[in-house]
């Protein structure tokens, strides 16, 4: 993949296109694109589609991982590029490397397997950049997870909490300001 910014998108593959989830990741990709960054997603249909749309008419590039265990689904019609994996392990390990940043839109088992590893690789230094997540529906699940006698409090400094695509955006720019790099490219 390219040395641009990736931002990785997870969410469902079963999110239709008149479903409020459809048109918050068309606007969470919108929000991607038109900062410069690539939108990078599992490549499908669903939210993975929209999301995919709405970087492709923000101006970013779109990529997908995909992987042929899902013989029914084929890669969305926005991608730029669609590299594939054999397995879903590998697939998700790809989008993990991929990233220099992850979102987490509303979804279901596979998203949650998806950001809980992200979250995870995160409380050890082990994340490309921050995790956002919609609180909604994310945050009770999060806290739940947070009130484990095993649990460390702390962790919940690794997630930046969103409300919606505006609000995304608005955290994507003070993220994007403090970056170091950013600063001495522009200097």
């Amino acid at each position: 993949m390219t040395s641009a910014l990736r931002i990785v998108c997870f969410g469902s593959s079963r999110v239709v296109p008149t479903d409020p989830t459809w048109k918050l990741a068309d606007a969470v990709g919108y929000e991607i694109g038109r900062r410069g960054l690539t939108v990078v997603s599992g490549g499908y249909g669903g939210a993975m589609g929209a999301v995919s749309e709405g970087g492709r008419r923000g101006g970013g590039q779109v990529y997908g991982v995909t992987t042929p265990i899902f013989t029914e689904r084929q890669g969305n019609a926005h991608l730029h590029q669609e590299y594939q994996e054999p397995d879903y392990p590998s697939r998700l390990a790809a989008l993990l490397r991929q990233g220099h940043g992850f979102v987490a839109l509303p979804g279901a088992l596979g998203t949650v397997s998806e950001w809980v590893t992200a979250w995870c690789l995160a409380t050890i230094d082990q994340l490309g950049g921050p995790l956002w997540l919609f609180e909604d529906p994310w945050k009770p699940l999060a806290e739940s997870m947070l009130r484990l006698p095993e649990s460390n409090p702390e962790h919940a400094s690794q997630i930046i909490w969103v409300s919606d695509a505006e609000d995304l955006g608005r955290k994507m720019d003070a993220w994007l300001e403090a970056r170091p790099a950013r600063r001495a490219e522009e200097a």
